[in-house]
């Protein structure tokens, strides 16, 4: 009975110093010299983009932000308070690299730097022909049927074309076009698309209208001197015109191999780490350039990963490119373990939820492990955090809310047995005791 008693008085006394200090908030400020987190959101439609910046404050201080857009404009903006919103508008689509420093207004001392990547995608333009290829002999019926195929960017399309090569727009405006090619000579017929952003791309095709004697296509010469000059581990083989011709001419094969396909794994294997055979072979098995370009992109990311490793895994039945795709923004966004990122989208995470849980571990600064362990005890990732916003309210480590939590302690307990603890007694005593 005294024993009771005296835990009373000690929940009692609890109460009445948590009532007394009712409403006392505690704020932290970064010091002078600090490097201090600096946030950058993106909203992105049609190269108008909004960007906000937020960064932790340093006391009694004005700042000077200084905004490097990554397209060679820049601007920088003297305020008093921790967030800015800015506006931009991008001229042409690409990868850009965003750039924000915080310094202090009177004396230019630096806070921090961060950095963000920003990627505006417009359209990828093919350029098909009827016959294929325009390849003629004088005296030949020279006309040539063109079509776009247009992937990405922003419907609707615009349309203009140079079919005679002659620098200057045709009459044709839409997304097919027919031009009769007569004259001996090598023509280059271009279409130019502009999406409803004001992006554009080009593509464009070799006509040639050559005399009988001619027997090798001019722009199979032009592929296989230009396979000649990649250093030797960027092809396996020598070619002269009559074999590129030949590869092209191959109509009992699978899959045809069009002279535009040959020299864009051409100019894509003076460029990227992989074999011409290498780059063609990724074509004709996976969905095309764009997702080559992509991987080169990620691997530069990855530093630690070649293109050649990011397109074997693509091109094995373990991982997709969405599984890549998820697994490097997690790996540069939140500094996620690359290969711990790749496991878990095979496994089925979804983007949304691996930035989440990513997110959640780097804010905790724990090991993606930590949280698997709550999260097999049956918390989930909204808890985790909700568990971590609590801990950091009543100045707490977050694993001791979690362990309450995974004790099948509910929330109102938990908060109400914190809000009574004290130095005599503490909220996990309290819930043990079922106050």
């Amino acid at each position: 009975m005294k024993k009771t008693n005296h835990l009373l008085h000690i929940l009692l006394a609890a109460m009445i110093t948590l009532t007394s200090l009712a409403g006392t908030v505690s704020t932290g400020f970064a010091q002078e010299g600090d490097d201090p987190s600096i946030n950058i959101l993106a909203e992105e439609s049609c190269g108008e983009v909004e960007l906000s910046i937020s960064w932790m404050p340093v006391s009694d201080k004005s700042y000077s932000v200084f905004m490097d857009f990554g397209d060679e404009e820049t601007t920088e903006i003297k305020t008093d308070s921790t967030n800015i919103t800015l506006n931009h508008t991008y001229i042409n689509q690409g990868d850009y690299t965003l750039t924000v420093q915080v310094k202090d207004a009177d004396t230019e001392v630096i806070y921090g730097t961060s950095t963000k990547s920003l990627i505006l995608e417009g359209p990828e333009v093919t350029l098909e022909s009827q016959p294929f290829p325009p390849m003629f002999i004088t005296g030949d019926n020279g006309q040539v049927d063109f079509n776009v195929v247009v992937y990405g960017g922003t419907p609707d399309y615009s349309y203009q074309w140079d079919l005679d090569g002659d620098g200057n727009p045709d009459a044709a405006n839409g997304n097919s076009a027919s031009y009769t090619y007569s004259e001996v000579g090598e023509y280059t017929a271009q279409v130019t698309v502009t999406d409803m952003c004001g992006f554009t791309e080009s593509a464009s095709m070799p006509v040639v209208v050559a005399e009988e004697e001619d027997v090798c296509h001019p722009m199979a010469q032009k592929i296989a001197d230009g396979i000649s000059s990649l250093l030797p581990e960027q092809k396996a083989a020598e070619y002269n015109c009559e074999d590129i011709y030949t590869m092209f001419d191959n109509e009992e094969g699978d899959n045809n191999l069009g002279f535009g396909r040959m020299w864009m794994a051409y100019k894509l294997a003076d460029t990227i780490d992989l074999t011409w055979e290498e780059i063609l072979a990724w074509h004709l098995d996976e969905s095309g350039w764009g997702t080559l370009l992509q991987l080169n992109r990620f691997a530069d990311l990855l530093e630690e990963h070649s293109i050649a490793d990011l397109v074997g895994l693509v091109m094995s039945e373990d991982y997709t490119m969405n599984n890549v795709r998820t697994a490097v923004r997690s790996a540069t966004r939140y500094e996620a373990d690359f290969e711990d990122a790749l496991a878990r989208a095979a496994d089925g995470a979804n983007p949304g939820e691996l930035s989440q849980f990513y997110k959640l571990a780097a804010d905790l600064e724990v090991e993606p492990e930590v949280l698997d362990t709550y999260l097999a005890d049956g918390m989930t990732l909204p808890e985790l955090k909700h568990t971590a916003n609590f801990a950091d309210k009543m100045d707490v480590d977050w694993t001791e809310i979690a362990d309450l939590r995974t004790d099948a302690e509910s929330w109102g307990s938990i908060n109400q047995a914190y809000r009574m603890a004290n130095e005599d007694l503490s909220a996990a005593e309290i819930l043990s005791l079922g106050v």
